[in-house]
């Protein structure tokens, strides 16, 4: 079976082994920057598809276009479930967290009409005593 590597290769074989660790540090930067930002959030397996993808196309100059193709596809096959799953349970999370903050919001709106309610009783008690009865009772 023929690589794409060959003897001889090896300034190739060099500079992708750099352009690799710059890509490397650039990414491990830009992933950082999403998590200060929060934004990384259930996004996990696209940024390690993005890592390999880059690594991958990095390497076509050692492996060539078929190799580097193979390697994709075998990712793509692995990689595809874990996807799925976790864009799932990203996307269930986020519907239970909005269900929850229904819940609360819902929670603070009654409390606010029963507040409002008690309020209104009192005003009527203070009119009571200070001799302005409109004629309601309680």
């Amino acid at each position: 079976m023929e690589s794409g590597y060959q003897l001889g290769n090896e300034p190739v074989v060099a500079l992708v082994i750099i352009l690799e660790l710059v890509f490397g540090l650039f990414y491990a930067w830009f992933v950082d920057w999403l998590k200060r930002e929060g934004r990384e959030r259930g996004y996990a397996a696209f940024l390690v598809v993005g890592g390999n993808f880059f690594t991958i196309v990095l390497t076509i100059p050692i492996i060539g276009i078929m190799g580097a193709l193979v390697i994709l596809t075998a990712f793509v096959l692995t990689g595809l479930p874990m996807i799925l799953v976790t864009t799932y349970r990203h996307t269930e999370d986020a519907r239970h967290q909005r269900q929850a903050d229904r819940a609360v919001i819902d929670e603070f709106q009654r409390d606010a009409q029963m507040i409002h309610q008690i309020l209104e009783k009192l005003a009527h008690l203070e009119q009571q005593l200070n001799g302005e009865d409109d004629g309601h009772t309680l």
